[in-house]
């Protein structure tokens, strides 16, 4: 760069010292005016693509530090009991890493704070803070400056799950969401229907949750808060979730326990049916139960148990439906990453299920309708997923303690049902829900 410096000055006198003959001409005078003005015009092209060079390294790093605070945020959610700030910090720096970030090279420094150090989020939970600096490039500015260009990039991410724990998913039904009786919701309804009544709170029912957006109408005296009408509606929350694969049936008669003795099932394939109508104590064993066109019925006098179970239905006729009658006693919910850490590698995608309880194919003929009337003795945990049929819920006292989501094509809340869980954590009410991954929402807020 110094050898180039001296060349043109040698270029500049030796200019100047022929100027005199030169000038005497038109054409000698431009050599002059041009000879003076060539270092400034090269200096401004070259300030003009280093300046582009800058803007290039601007946008590489503002990437990495967007894809390095959501993925920040999502291991905070992924530990929201116990946010491990380690954990936070590496899943941070692998998205970094993954996008460009490069310490071993000596250009890219990076800083990790959960939570925010500065700005408007600092000191909020579930908040990641990243700040990303590289050493941009200097070509031809080096002309005029020797120190380095630092280029500094910030970003903020949030990931939460809202409070959404009632989804009805039809997009044009009347009643898409009917409540007859007292449903007391401890979380947020949505519902997707255009229909002038999609949201029809009939009698002297009512109405209670934490929020109410309906895309079409609603019907009914006692909604709160007000439904808010006339909102986009929202996709199926649940729908990259896969539907399992599985082989040829482990019960092909089906299974009817209708004795007072107890008695345990195993994860597996069961077709025909699985009905349980005597009293006797039924334990379901944690993992994945594949109900191929069979139904699943639990009588009225059936005493069930089952933690970190999923059930996933794939029927073919309109018969085959849950049906829980009132009276039963059942206690049941979804795969924990407690539950799944104890299952090993027994069932590799339990994490991906992870508080699924009811999961029915996609594809599912939209006609059935499927009964959880239990009443008060019914106490479910999880997620019942019916995206493509109807579902009729009635829940009594005891399930005010159920962390339960519904998510269907269509919701009947027959009775007094409680849904929902709210706890109070540092003296303010927080909503407890069902987690899975799916659900979950990063926002980058600065």
């Amino acid at each position: 760069m110094i050898k180039g410096r001296n060349t043109m000055l040698k270029l500049i006198l030796k200019l100047f010292t022929n100027s005199k003959d030169m000038t005497r001409c038109e054409r000698g005078a431009t050599y002059v005016y041009v000879a003076i003005l060539l270092p400034a015009f090269i200096g401004f092209m070259g300030l003009a693509v280093d300046v582009g060079l800058w803007q290039v390294t601007k946008r590489d790093t503002q990437i990495i530090a967007d894809a390095s605070a959501v993925a920040g945020a999502l291991e905070v959610m992924r530990f929201q009991v116990d946010p491990d700030e380690a954990d936070t910090n590496q899943a941070a720096l692998t998205a970094a890493i993954a996008n460009g970030y490069d310490a071993a090279g000596g250009l890219d420094g990076i800083l990790i704070n959960d939570p925010p150090t500065a700005g408007p989020y600092t000191g909020v939970g579930g908040t990641v803070e990243v700040i990303m600096t590289r050493s941009a490039p200097i070509f031809f500015s080096s002309l005029f400056r020797t120190e380095p260009v630092l280029v500094r990039s910030r970003a903020v991410a949030r990931s939460g799950t809202g409070d959404g724990c009632i989804w009805a998913l039809s997009p044009d039904d009347r009643s898409a969401f009917r409540v007859a009786g007292d449903a007391d919701v401890d979380c947020g309804v949505r519902v997707n229907s255009t229909d002038s009544d999609a949201l029809n709170v009939i009698g002297i029912g009512c109405l209670d949750a934490t929020s109410v957006l309906v895309t079409g109408g609603s019907n009914g005296d006692c909604i709160t808060p007000d439904a808010t009408l006339e909102v986009p509606p929202e996709s199926d929350p649940l729908f990259g979730l896969p539907e399992p694969s599985y082989g040829e049936c482990d019960h092909p008669d089906g299974i009817n326990h209708t004795s007072d003795q107890p008695v345990t099932f195993s994860p597996g394939v069961y077709c025909k049916s699985l009905s349980i109508t005597g009293s006797g104590l039924a334990t379901f064993e944690p993992g994945l139960y594949i109900l191929a066109d069979a139904s699943f019925t639990l009588g009225a006098q059936s005493n069930v148990f089952g933690a970190g179970v999923t059930f996933y239905l794939n029927p073919n006729k309109t018969s085959e439906q849950v049906d829980i009658l009132g009276g039963a006693t059942v206690s049941l919910s979804g795969p924990t990453a407690a539950s799944c850490d104890a299952l090993g590698a027994s069932w590799e995608e339990c994490l991906i299920y992870e508080s699924i309880l009811f999961f029915e194919a996609r594809d599912a003929p939209i006609k059935i309708t499927h009964k959880f009337a239990g009443g008060a003795s019914m106490d479910l945990n999880g997620i019942l997923y019916f995206p493509e049929t109807d579902l009729m819920f009635a829940g009594g006292s005891q399930t005010d303690s159920s962390n339960i989501s519904i998510i269907a094509y269509t919701i009947d809340i027959v009775g007094t049902t409680n849904i929902g869980e709210i706890v109070i954590v540092d003296g303010e009410e927080q909503i407890v829900l069902p987690f899975n991954r799916l659900l979950v929402r990063v926002q980058l807020l600065e």
